[in-house]
């Protein structure tokens, strides 16, 4: 489940020139253009974001997805074993392939997710990102695993027991999926995406919720 923001288009267009004054200074100075830049997007915990990855997320709030992937790619030429740009750019190809209603990008997800799982093997939510993405391509049992591992590293993870109640109904596992899909809203009972995702798994299954 990708982030949201909201910005205007003035906001957005202020701070990729920023990222982009930033990164070509290539210099300590540049930090006060990248931390302008996120002051223009949003304020919160993207203060750590490098120029790439920063100017990057702009471009894919925007739904430039292909300016996206490729300062996310740049970022992580630069600091190979840091794992975020790693995450936002499977998060980038995920929303690209919605757009085009392709999932031909679905190995590249992976390998991403994979990348953050070994620079950071104690990311939850790197395991649950990879155990949804091989569930789309279709490998709902190479998925379990992750799914598995997410919740083993954080048991009220109300996103990976939704992903494993979705890969036990594919697996054909009935009672199992509609075991995780309770549990899953009742912990996330603020989280409209997994309530709705709960219902409708809970009717598919002939099972009261």
């Amino acid at each position: 489940m990708s982030p949201q923001f909201k910005h205007s288009a003035k906001s957005n267009d202020r701070a990729i020139a920023d990222y982009t004054k930033a990164i070509k200074l290539n210099a300590k100075p540049a930090v006060a253009y990248i931390r302008r830049g996120i002051s223009y997007r949003v304020r919160g915990d993207n203060d750590r974001a490098a120029a790439y990855s920063g100017r990057g997320m702009v471009y894919r709030v925007k739904g430039d997805y292909d300016r996206a992937i490729s300062d996310y790619t740049k970022a992580i030429e630069l600091h190979p074993a840091n794992s975020l740009p790693y995450g936002l750019r499977a998060l980038a190809f995920i929303e690209r392939s919605r757009g085009r209603n392709d999932l031909s990008e679905q190995d590249r997800i992976i390998a991403d997710y994979t990348k953050m799982i070994e620079i950071d093997p104690k990311n939850a939510n790197a395991y649950n990102n990879r155990a949804w993405a091989y569930f789309t391509a279709g490998k709902a049992a190479q998925g379990l695993p992750d799914a598995e591992k997410s919740l083993e590293l954080q048991p009220d993870n109300y996103h990976a027991l939704d992903t494993r109640g979705s890969i036990f109904e594919a697996l054909g596992r009935r009672d199992d999926a509609i075991a995780d899909f309770r549990r899953a809203m009742s912990l996330g009972t603020n989280d409209p995406e997994v309530q709705a995702s709960g219902r409708e798994a809970l009717k598919r299954l002939g099972a009261p919720e």
